[in-house]
């Protein structure tokens, strides 16, 4: 009975530390605005980007573009695309991205609602840096119709307005109830190995879990994308993601390991 209870306070402490890591981590990098711009700065000179903005422009194009046409306009993408001005265009489309979705998110004026309640985004600034940078995305795009790309649809909002609201509180909920369920654990256990293999084992089920609900959190909001410039921002956003949030669990595993290793041994210093 007494394994069973440590076992259970360890399972619980476990899910308890990987899940305040990846609110923390989600707080930092998905619901910050200033993460999303630093993160396409980073994967600017992708292809993906350059074929997304391309497909943004031929789909925003009142008369059809010719095959030739089209395939110079999406080498002269591909080429803006390494200049620092284009570059810093394409990391405030997607700052503007972020700050759109989560002003939504926590119900304050936003000027990227529409009148649905979705919430769009004009890409004209990044459009105009690269004709800057190219007479021919500039003749292309002097044809084009002014049209919002729709990022979320009213209908979809309230998913990411339950995380917002949670990620304030989570945090040091979640941190003080895996530092009481570990250390209880680690107490109940009979001896410190046992603690510290099961508690190993329990981390690595919950780490597992969390890459099954990344991967899933990921393909719906692409099968709820509107556009590929958005397909781009978010695929962007969540690979970009998958560094960091595997170096903050990862921290936090250790640190459990650690605490409960420490419990353990003053726990069996205090018996000798």
């Amino acid at each position: 009975m007494r394994r069973v209870l440590a076992f259970v306070l360890l399972l619980l402490g476990a899910l308890a530390t990987v899940l305040a890591a990846t609110s923390v981590w989600a707080d930092r990098a998905l619901l910050d605005e200033s993460g999303w711009e630093r993160r396409a700065t980073a994967i600017a000179d992708d292809p993906a980007v350059a074929t997304a903005i391309s497909d943004a422009i031929v789909e925003r194009v009142t008369v059809p573009v010719p095959a030739a046409a089209e395939r110079r306009l999406r080498v002269a993408v591909a080429t803006s695309l390494k200049e620092p001005d284009v570059q810093i265009a394409w990391a405030r489309l997607n700052r503007a991205a972020a700050a759109a979705l989560l002003a939504a998110a926590r119900g304050e004026p936003n000027d990227n609602v529409n009148a649905n309640g979705d919430v769009v985004l004009n890409p004209e600034p990044l459009l105009e840096s690269l004709a800057e940078r190219n007479p021919a995305l500039a003749q292309v795009l002097a044809e084009h119709e002014a049209r919002e790309i729709v990022l979320v649809k009213a209908s979809e909002l309230d998913p990411l307005r339950k995380a917002t609201d949670a990620s304030d509180l989570a945090p040091p909920v979640l941190v003080a109830l895996a530092i009481v369920l570990l250390g209880l654990g680690a107490i109940t256990a009979r001896s410190a190995g046992g603690a510290l293999a099961a508690t190993f084992v329990c981390l690595l089920g919950a780490c597992a879990g969390v890459l099954v609900a990344f991967l899933a959190a990921r393909d719906q909001a692409l099968e709820s994308s509107k556009s590929p410039l958005a397909d781009t921002i978010i695929t962007s956003t969540f690979e970009t993601a998958q560094r960091p949030l595997a170096i903050v669990v990862g921290g936090a595993c250790l640190i459990a390991l650690g605490l409960v290793a420490v419990v353990s041994g003053l726990r069996a210093r205090a018996r000798g």
